[in-house]
C-alpha cells in the first residue's frame, strides 16, 4: 500500500485535527499558568501569616484534578511554606458571598 500524501487527504479534515492540537496544548499552558498563579497566591500569604490551609472557591474548585495541581505546584515550590488545599465548603457560590458581604458593609456605611 503506497504511503498517503498530503494531497490525498481532506484539507477540511486535517485543519480540524490540526486545530484540535492547538487548542489542547493552549489548554494545557493556560491550566498550567493558572495553577502556578493559585499555588502562588496561597504560598505567599503563608509565609507573611501562617496559614493553616488554603481553600479554592468559585467554579474553579468544581474543575477535575485542579485542586490537586495546584497541590503538586505548592508541593514542587517548596515543602517550607505549604499548605493543604482543598475545596471552599461553598464551592461555586463564593463569589456570590462576596457579593453579600460586600453590599452588607455598604449598608452600615
Amino acid at each position: 500500500m503506497p504511503a498517503l500524501t498530503l494531497s490525498q487527504h481532506d484539507p477540511h479534515q486535517l485543519l480540524t485535527e490540526w486545530l484540535r492540537i492547538a487548542i489542547e496544548i493552549l489548554d494545557r499552558i493556560l491550566v498550567a499558568r493558572s495553577t502556578k498563579a493559585v499555588s502562588t497566591l496561597i504560598a505567599d500569604p503563608n509565609v507573611i501569616v501562617g496559614l493553616e490551609e488554603g481553600a479554592i472557591g468559585g467554579s474553579i474548585s468544581l474543575s477535575d484534578g485542579y485542586i490537586e495541581r495546584v497541590q503538586c505546584a505548592l508541593d514542587i515550590e517548596t515543602t517550607l511554606f505549604w499548605d493543604p488545599v482543598k475545596a471552599a465548603q461553598i464551592e461555586a457560590d463564593t463569589a456570590l458571598f462576596g457579593v453579600l458581604l460586600a453590599s452588607l458593609q455598604e449598608v452600615r456605611v
